[in-house]
C-alpha cells in the first residue's frame, strides 16, 4: 500500500508540474488541453490533497465557459483551436465539482461554481432529442450534429447526475427536472443503443470506451453490466498488459485500462480490476508520469509520449480501488442514481 501511495503521489506531482499559473492543465508542455481532460487532472489534484490548485482549473474553466454553457472541444495556451461544442467536454465539470465536493466539503466552492454547472448541463439538455438521447455536439454557427456516442452519452448521464447531486445540496430546484430528463436518456440508451454512432466514418463498437464506458457511468448496471464486461473480454483485454484501445489494433493503453479497472470495481469484482491497475504500474517513470502505453511486440507506445491525462486515470484508478479518499466511492456512487 505504502508503494502503491508513494506512486499516486508521485503522479500527482506530475499533473501539478505542468499547471500553467492561470489554472489549465494541458496534456503535455506544448499547452493543448481539453475541458473533459483537464476536469480529470483536476480529479486527480484533488485526490493528491492539492485542492487548490483544482480549484484554480475550475475556474478557469468558469472564466473561459461559453454563454450558452458549453467550452470549445480543444484549447492551444488557453486560447480556443477547435471551435466544436461538445456535451460530453462541456458537461464534465459538473462531475468534477461534485468530486472536489466530496473531498472538501466546501460548499462555498459549489455555490462558486453552481452557475457554470447548472448552464452546462442546461446546454447538454437543450440537445436532447425527441427520443431521448443527447446529442454529441454542435458547431460554431450552433448546428447540431444529429446522432450520439456510446462513451459519450454514458460520461453525460454521469455529469448530471453529479449535478443533480449539486443541485440537491444547494437546494436549486433544478435537480427535480434534471432527474426527470436524465431518466429518459437512460430509457432512450437501452433502446437505441444499437443505432448511435451512425453517422461516424467507422464503427464506434471497436473502441474500448464504447465497451465498458456505459458501465462505469451507471448507464448499465447490475447483472447487465457484468454480462456486457464478461461478453467482450477476449476482445479488449491482453493478459498481463491491459486494455486495447480498440479491438482492432495492437495498442494497450494505460488510461482505458485504469478506466475497466474501476468499471470492474462497480460492479463487485475488485480484485480483478486490482491486477490490471497493477499492470499499468509498469509504465510510470520516474518523474510520475505514465506513458500512454505499449504494443506487445514493440514495447512502449507511443514514443515520448506522457499525457497529463493518463497519469489522472492512474490516480483516480489507485483511488477507486484502495479507497484512499472520499472521492474513491464516486463511480460506485453513479450506479445509485
Amino acid at each position: 500500500m505504502e508503494s502503491l501511495r508513494e506512486r499516486l503521489k508521485a503522479a500527482v506531482a506530475y499533473i501539478a508540474q505542468h499547471q500553467r499559473a492561470d489554472g489549465i492543465i494541458p496534456f503535455h508542455q506544448e499547452g493543448l488541453t481539453d475541458p473533459w481532460d483537464m476536469v480529470e487532472c483536476a480529479m486527480a489534484l484533488d485526490v493528491g490533497g492539492l485542492h487548490g490548485r483544482a480549484e484554480r482549473a475550475y475556474l478557469w474553466l468558469q472564466e473561459v465557459q461559453n454563454e450558452d454553457g458549453s467550452f470549445w472541444s480543444y484549447y492551444e495556451e488557453g486560447v480556443p483551436v477547435d471551435f466544436t461544442r461538445d456535451t460530453n467536454m462541456s458537461t464534465y465539470v459538473a462531475l468534477g465539482c461534485w468530486h472536489h465536493y466530496l473531498l472538501t466539503r466546501d460548499r462555498r466552492f459549489l455555490e462558486r461554481m453552481w452557475p457554470t454547472v447548472a448552464r452546462a448541463v442546461e446546454f447538454a439538455l437543450a440537445l436532447q432529442g425527441e427520443e431521448g438521447l443527447i446529442y454529441w455536439a454542435s458547431d460554431r454557427l450552433g448546428r447540431v450534429w444529429p446522432d450520439s456516442l456510446v462513451a459519450g452519452t454514458s460520461s453525460v448521464r454521469a455529469s448530471i447526475l453529479c449535478a443533480e447531486r449539486i443541485a440537491h445540496v444547494l437546494g436549486k430546484p433544478h435537480h427535480r427536472r434534471w432527474r426527470e430528463r436524465r431518466r429518459r436518456l437512460e430509457e432512450a440508451f437501452a433502446t437505441w443503443e444499437g443505432q448511435m454512432g451512425r453517422t461516424l466514418p467507422e464503427d464506434e463498437s471497436c473502441f474500448a470506451m464504447h465497451w465498458y464506458y456505459p458501465v462505469l457511468c451507471g448507464l448499465v448496471r447490475g447483472s447487465a453490466a457484468r454480462q456486457r464486461l464478461v461478453s467482450r473480454w477476449h476482445q479488449f483485454v491482453h493478459p498481463r498488459l491491459g486494455v486495447r484501445c480498440r479491438a482492432d489494433r495492437p495498442w494497450v493503453t494505460v488510461a482505458e485500462s485504469c478506466e475497466l479497472a474501476m468499471a470492474l470495481d462497480v460492479v463487485g469484482a475488485r480484485p480483478l480490476g486490482r491486477r490490471i491497475l497493477g499492470w499499468q504500474l509498469a509504465w510510470q517513470d520516474g518523474d510520475g508520469g505514465f506513458r500512454i502505453g505499449t504494443v506487445p511486440t514493440d514495447g512502449p507506445w507511443p514514443d515520448g509520449q506522457r499525457p497529463t491525462w493518463t497519469a489522472a486515470a492512474v490516480v483516480l484508478a489507485i483511488d477507486c480501488l484502495y479507497d484512499l479518499t472520499p472521492g474513491g466511492f464516486l463511480f460506485r456512487s453513479l450506479h445509485e442514481g
